[in-house]
């Protein structure tokens, strides 16, 4: 009865995280509409994936050492809200009385802190539910599939209304809105409740033994490879779906429709694997994934409507699903759980260094050299790091893998 109800809180939690972090790619279309060129949007994406690249380290050290990923989740959520309504208040102001410049050097900080309060709430949220469900012996994807469910409800709403009956700004009121109950699940007793450390964990661990944990890890390091190349997918993905849908025709408002129906295929993937008794091993599943997402950036030159385009994004969607539903499971299976949030941080470190690289050059490759060579460029790194991932795997196997 216990790990029923564990497993429907962390459940309900995954709901409520990604319908606040969820409407990201629609405040790239906003700041868009305020008259910012593809660099300058680009820059925003930069700056906050710059601070993620020290910040989320250092938080998820301090959740190790601490065993605070439940309050460093709740402090990010708490200081998230007055940033986010702050934004569309100035950006609305300073577009009618500010030159483009100008506008930018507001936007940035504000963007930056929004940009890295929603990956440290994902990561704190993949750390202490991945924790629970390995202590639970049981697959991520049994709540994180949740996650996903509530990405399809907001995507597709936001498709529908977003930028067609209501103003894209108000995306930076609904993040909020919902942030609120997630707050209040996660504070007081009934979050505390869920805070018990492992018997192993009883005293706090020294910085230099946490790393040393995760970066004298073969396979932990190894896999950084796979997740590198995934990442440059995620890192362009928003500003890669922007200038898609310029390249098939289609209005900006069928972002939330890709995304939404990538996140479906994500849904029914993780729901595979948390029904699945016997799964294949997570690193067969994982290269799967980046097989996946490579493919489907090799075949974007080849779509030329808006229904080939959501078509194609199946593969993205499968690969997702994968990553997604195996990720946390993976990493608490190869690394020593008392290293487990600094591990699943140094994955965000790997988005926010590729996120830098991508923010700032996507913009500056499409104008100069177009679509075709981004994308392409994104599914041969993709392809590169999945086969360098399975040649580590097939060279030293790892003796408990499942």
């Amino acid at each position: 009865m216990e790990r029923s109800k564990t497993v429907r809180y962390f459940c309900m939690l995954q709901f409520l995280t990604y319908g606040s972090v969820g409407l990201w790619p629609y405040a790239l279309s906003y700041f868009r509409s305020l008259g910012l060129s593809s660099s300058q949007v680009g820059l925003i994406s930069a700056c906050g994936t710059f601070l993620c690249l020290f910040g989320l380290p250092l938080m998820g050290i301090l959740a190790d050492r601490r065993r605070a990923a439940r309050k460093l989740l709740l402090l990010t959520l708490t200081v998230l809200i007055p940033v986010q309504l702050l934004i569309p208040v100035l950006g609305e102001t300073g577009h009618h009385t500010l030159t483009a410049p100008a506008l930018l050097l507001i936007l940035i900080p504000l963007a930056a802190v929004t940009f890295f309060g929603e990956r440290n709430i994902i990561t704190m949220m993949d750390s202490w539910s991945g924790d629970t469900m390995d202590r639970l012996q049981l697959n991520y994807s049994t709540c994180r599939m949740f996650g996903c469910l509530c990405y399809i409800l907001i995507s597709f709403s936001a498709s529908a209304l977003l930028g067609t009956v209501l103003p894209v700004w108000l995306c930076f009121l609904i993040m909020p809105a919902i942030s609120l109950p997630l707050i209040l699940l996660t504070s007081g007793k009934r979050g505390a409740a869920y805070d018990i450390p492992r018997e192993t964990q009883t005293k706090k661990e020294k910085t230099s033994v946490l790393l040393s944990l995760v970066f004298k890890n073969y396979h932990y390091v190894t896999y950084l490879l796979l997740v590198l190349g995934f990442y440059a997918f995620q890192s362009i993905v928003d500003l890669d779906l922007t200038y898609l849908m310029d390249h098939v025709g289609a209005p900006h408002s069928s972002i939330g429709l890709i995304g939404g129906y990538r996140a479906f295929c994500e849904l029914v993937v993780m729901l595979t694997l948390s029904r699945c008794k016997k799964l294949p091993p997570l690193w067969i599943l994982l290269s799967c994934c980046g097989l996946f997402v490579a493919a489907e950036h090799l075949l974007y030159p080849a779509v030329t409507s808006l229904p080939g385009l959501i078509a194609l994004a199946t593969l993205t969607g499968v690969g997702g699903g994968l990553f997604f539903g195996c990720n946390a499971s993976y990493v608490y299976q190869i690394v020593d759980a008392r290293a487990g949030s600094t591990a699943m941080s140094v994955q965000g470190v790997c988005l926010a260094s590729m996120g830098i690289l991508g923010s700032m050059a996507a913009g500056s490759i499409i104008d100069r050299f177009g679509l075709t060579v981004l994308t392409g460029g994104v599914g041969i790194l993709m392809l590169i790091c999945t086969l360098l991932f399975v040649g580590s795997r097939l060279l030293r196997p790892h003796k408990q893998a499942r």
